[in-house]
């Protein structure tokens, strides 16, 4: 699929370049209330100046970008004129001008559960429950059933991926859960211990065909090419949990996620090939986001050969 490149500009370039030819940049520093009081008006201000080292140098950036996740869930509803402002603001050539984009794949929550999650939270899944299921239905679904699959699924953020395609040089999607149905707690917002497997054992490979087919249902639908794929967002915690109220509900919570140790991440990326059989497999491999361990018997960091190493930072 084609994809347009941008000449992009640095943002805040003529700052830059006034960097590059030695001009000083005049800092004002915050005095405190006596200082302020007793100071005259026309007191001098300090200045600092400060130069580029050219000799410091690293890899070219590819690009900078954003997560469209909650934002993009919460405003792709808007009414037209302020979603197209918002766009251009974001990714146009005379906003921040951005070429890198993340979707997330939504998991979701069971049908008869009441949403908890803050606004935006709750990215819908691109599963199709059958009528009546509730949270306590787990073992219906099927990667291979077009029947389980729901293509219309996440209107609300996908719009923004219609909107910006020709803007974005990388695309990628991630996951911060999987489906309640593949969570050990039966929600997406975490397990009710937050140092805990969330992933069940037996839903490693199902959520490997998850992420495969909905990353080429987005592909389909709007003729863009995907880079690359995360499967856990910060997996390595201790934050990601369910808190349930005296009702036996969940509370409300601010974020979903997953908790996964290193050897549950190892296992996911084993099932990985199959899924992706003739289906650029060099270009879809997963890859994981900083880890962020909460103890040191959870340090780790994907296998290398299982998985490539990260693309965005």
């Amino acid at each position: 699929m084609a994809r347009r490149t941008r000449t992009r500009r640095l943002l805040g370039a003529v700052g830059i370049t006034a960097l590059a030819t030695g001009a000083a940049l005049v800092t004002v520093p915050q005095p405190d209330a006596q200082a302020r009081t007793a100071a005259p008006a026309s007191a001098p201000a300090s200045s600092v100046t400060v130069r580029p080292d050219p000799s410091y140098q690293h890899e070219r950036f590819q690009g900078w970008g954003t997560s469209l996740v909650w934002f993009a869930n919460a405003t792709g509803d808007y009414p037209e004129e302020i979603r197209q402002k918002l766009a251009g603001l974001l990714f146009g050539d005379d906003g921040l001008a951005l070429n890198i984009a993340r979707y997330n794949i939504g998991g979701g929550n069971a049908p008869d559960v009441k949403d908890y999650l803050r606004a935006g939270g709750a990215v819908e899944g691109w599963w199709k429950a059958p009528e009546g299921t509730t949270r306590e239905d787990t073992d219906w679904w099927s990667a291979e059933d077009p029947a389980d699959w729901n293509p219309e699924a996440d209107a609300d953020q996908r719009w923004w991926v219609d909107r910006i395609k020709d803007d974005i040089d990388h695309w990628e999607t991630f996951s911060n859960s999987p489906p309640w149905f593949m969570t050990t707690s039966g929600y997406v917002s975490g397990g009710f211990d937050a140092t805990t497997d969330q992933l069940k054992t037996g839903s490693v490979d199902d959520f490997a065909a998850y992420l495969a087919g909905a990353t080429e249902r987005l592909e389909k639908a709007h003729g863009i090419d995907v880079d690359t794929v995360d499967p856990f967002n910060e997996p390595n915690t201790n934050y990601w949990s369910t808190r349930l109220g005296a009702d036996g509900r969940p509370v409300a919570a601010a974020r979903k996620g997953l908790t996964s140790a290193p050897g549950s991440s190892r296992r996911c990326s084993s099932r990985w090939p199959r899924h992706w059989s003739g289906r650029r497999p060099t270009r879809r491999s997963p890859r994981w986001t900083r880890p962020t361990p909460p103890s040191s018997r959870r340090t780790g960091t994907a296998t290398p050969g299982k998985c490539a190493p990260s693309s965005i930072r």
